[in-house]
């Protein structure tokens, strides 16, 4: 799939473009009317993987909405991963990040 965007929004605030990993938007070729944009998450502390989550955010055209629930980073294979609640779905999100 392509890229899932990490973008900073303030001094330990970041948001993405799509809570669900791209997975119904790219991954099922719904297109973007199905993605859950809007999701944020505060690094209190990334070292020690503490993070804070913002509100559940809705997942597109299907309704319901998307709640991070747990993150991690890993620095040395450069990826985070990071579980959704939605609806009666768990998803297991794994980024890596690219040059």
């Amino acid at each position: 799939m392509e890229y899932v965007y990490i973008i900073k929004t303030g001094e330990n605030t970041y948001q993405r473009s799509d809570v669900i990993g791209r997975y119904y938007d790219l991954g099922r070729e719904y297109g973007t009317a199905y993605a859950g944009t809007g999701a944020t998450v505060t690094a209190n502390n990334i070292a020690a993987n503490d993070f804070s989550f913002g509100d559940p955010v809705p997942v597109g055209a299907f309704g319901g909405e998307g709640e991070i629930t747990s993150m991690t980073v890993n620095a040395a294979e450069q990826t985070i991963t990071y579980n959704v609640e939605w609806d009666v779905y768990t998803f297991k999100i794994i980024l890596k990040q690219v040059p």
